[in-house]
């Protein structure tokens, strides 16, 4: 089973919001160690640090579809949610991920809020990342992160938040 979480965009597709409003979007933002760090500084939704591989969100994201959030797609990246929320467009289909990495090693992902995702974090085939200080809600616990096969770092045990409700 895999967990992804989904941005939603309310500008034209790949067009950042002017002040840090949440950038609205209906197709997958794809994160990389490539010039901008794929989408990462290209679409708006966060600054990229190439010295460190590091996406640090700059805004909220919502997903106006029922697509996939962000897909890490090279090794040793990593996404800092910097406290933003990432908002699926709550169809609550298994297959529709907010983050999700497929082969990857090395790769964290932490201090992000995920929310109306199918599942938050997938790691397919994955080994040696960290999931650290993320929190998710309307969404089932179980369904916040998942690993087929795939390892986590011993170094950095899991890390869920959940909410109290009321």
């Amino acid at each position: 089973m895999f967990a992804l979480f989904t941005i939603a965009m309310g500008l034209p597709a790949g067009t950042a919001a002017a002040g840090g409003a949440a950038i609205s979007s209906n197709t997958t933002f794809n994160i990389s160690n490539t010039a901008g760090g794929g989408d990462c500084a290209a679409r708006g939704i966060g600054a990229w640090n190439a010295s460190t591989l590091t996406c640090t969100l700059t805004t909220d994201i919502t997903m106006t579809a029922p697509v996939d959030g962000i897909s890490i797609n090279s090794d040793g990246v990593s996404l800092n949610g910097n406290g933003h929320t990432m908002t699926g467009n709550g169809s609550g289909e298994p297959g529709v991920l907010g983050v999700y990495l497929s082969g990857r090693t090395g790769v964290k992902v932490w201090n992000l809020n995920v929310t109306n995702f199918g599942v938050g974090i997938a790691l397919n085939s994955s080994s040696s990342n960290a999931v650290l200080g993320n929190t998710p809600t309307r969404m089932a616990p179980e369904s916040f992160l998942t690993a087929s096969p795939a390892t986590i770092s011993s170094q950095a045990t899991p890390q869920i938040i959940i909410p109290e409700a009321g």
